[in-house]
């Protein structure tokens, strides 16, 4: 047995989604199946919601631990919560007698499903902590190999080449390729520079979308050694860039490098912090922000930021297309501008608009680079607020449990450099929130739906006036781990 992720951390909200994230690279990576993937991560995040209810404060722990192990994966909760010594004991009869007795309970659920999708859990206790474990079985899948070339000989000489250590899909026509990656869990995409239809460039761009393929190494084959054309790709986001004729060595040498390469950075991923979603602006108003944003690799963020002379506090929320360390790095370069921007003026409409003035002219990022965003300012009980291509917020006055949906969209910054964004403004009820979220989180599980009904449906399900609404409200649009095709965040302003 070999430990592939051991971390400690905090019982706290944004934890569940570090531990969704985490769960589903090393899962795919061990060749879990999707079904046993979905159900880990329904499970586990079920189970992870109930320590935290029933924990004392941000003072108690829980360790995550992934063993490789013959056969499969065992995952390993190990927490210091209160034991339940019937749930351990090994008849299953014994255990249904406590499944519904009240405790680690949400819905009816909890202990009852963890019994449905795995009735042979252990849960034990050594050293004064508990331990629970369940085990999964991983497939002897070869890692995935997809090569894009339309010279017929170079790819199956390719293919040739990788076959004995791969499992190799070799396409001479993009379109093919395209619809295989895009339906498909792939490791590794060996593609040539110039196809027939389109250039690689473009077709990276397109199946950047898919967070299925956040991970992908991808390998771009040329026989153009120009500085120009090499710098032009390596900017959609690739892991190497190699000159043709090719070798067997090379072609083996290059791929092992760029899988250890992916390894690696996966290791780094899930070390990221697990920041705190709960954000106190001042004594009524409180953010809670789930999901990508809370992550430092993500093309989603938040920025806050409260002015202390003039008593008004901003909020962005910003979703940078595409994903992977492009979007990534996209998203902290706008972060660290708007963070200026933000700083120095007290009006909405002119930060956006000095905004939109740096993109057009090339100051901040790229102007190919395309970002949405949704702006607030909050002053008392006045809401000042810019939608950019973000879906509709929604407003609800918890005292007369109404839901208002507030559709206002203005273009795409860095698209018109004259185009003035004038922000709209309104009185905010007594008691309220503010949902808002980016579009990844109600195409993550329901893409036909329009995005202000689908959180609505929701909401249709849930009371305004539970101490727990914002985690309540994560949780139920939260999709099943391998259904995830895009980042997601949710904001949720507690007006009160």
């Amino acid at each position: 047995m070999s430990t592939l992720f051991y971390r400690r951390f905090n019982l706290v909200w944004p934890a569940i989604q570090s531990v969704r994230e985490i769960l589903h690279h090393y899962l795919k990576q061990m060749k879990v199946s999707n079904e046993d993937i979905d159900n880990t991560g329904l499970v586990l995040t079920e189970y992870l919601s109930n320590l935290i209810r029933h924990s004392e404060g941000e003072d108690d722990v829980m360790t995550l631990v992934i063993d490789n192990i013959k056969g499969g994966v065992a995952l390993t909760i190990i927490d210091n919560s209160a034991f339940f010594a019937e749930f351990a004991k090994d008849e299953q009869n014994d255990r249904s007698a406590v499944i519904n007795d009240g405790q680690l309970r949400e819905g009816g659920m909890g202990l009852a499903l963890i019994n449905h999708y795995f009735p042979q859990y252990q849960y034990y206790e050594e050293s004064e902590q508990n331990h629970f474990r369940i085990t999964l079985t991983s497939s002897s899948d070869k890692t995935k190999v997809v090569i894009i070339e339309d010279e017929l000989s170079t790819l199956k000489l390719i293919e040739c080449y990788l076959k004995d250590d791969y499992d190799v899909y070799a396409f001479d026509c993009e379109y093919k390729a395209y619809s295989f990656i895009s339906k498909h869990d792939v490791d590794l995409l060996l593609i040539d520079l110039n196809l027939n239809q389109m250039l690689a460039t473009k077709f990276i761009e397109q199946i950047n979308r898919y967070q299925h393929l956040a991970n992908l190494g991808i390998i771009v084959m040329s026989v153009d050694d120009a500085i120009d054309t090499i710098k032009q790709t390596v900017s959609v986001g690739i892991d190497d860039y190699v000159i043709k004729p090719l070798k067997k060595e090379d072609i083996q040498l290059i791929c092992e490098r760029v899988l250890r390469r992916k390894k690696d950075s996966l290791r780094a991923k899930v070390k990221n912090a697990f920041s705190n979603n709960l954000i106190e602006l001042d004594s009524h108003k409180s953010l809670s922000v789930f999901g990508s944003a809370t992550h430092d690799r993500s093309g989603d963020f938040v920025l806050n930021y409260s002015n202390k002379e003039t008593g008004a506090h901003f909020v962005y929320l910003v979703d940078v297309m595409g994903h992977g360390e492009v979007a990534a790095n996209t998203a902290s370069e706008l972060k660290g501008f708007i963070y200026g921007l933000v700083k120095n003026s007290n009006d909405l409409s002119s930060m956006v608009n000095d905004l939109n003035d740096a993109v057009v002219n090339g100051i901040c990022i790229n102007k190919d680079k395309i970002f949405t965003l949704l702006g607030f300012k909050f002053v008392d009980d006045t809401l000042e607020y810019i939608n950019i291509g973000q879906p509709s917020f929604l407003l609800i006055d918890k005292q007369n449990d109404t839901i208002i949906s507030l559709e206002s969209s203005e273009p795409i910054i860095g698209l018109n450099s004259s185009y003035q964004y004038t922000s709209k403004s309104m009185i905010l009820p007594k008691s309220a929130y503010i949902i808002a979220f980016t579009d990844g989180l109600h195409e993550n599980s329901d893409k036909f739906s329009a995005s202000d009904e689908f959180i609505k449906n929701k909401l249709s399900e849930m009371s305004f006036h539970s101490t727990e609404f914002q985690t309540q409200l994560w949780q139920k649009c939260l999709p099943d781990l391998t259904k995830e095709i895009d980042d997601s965040t949710l904001l949720v302003l507690n007006k009160v």
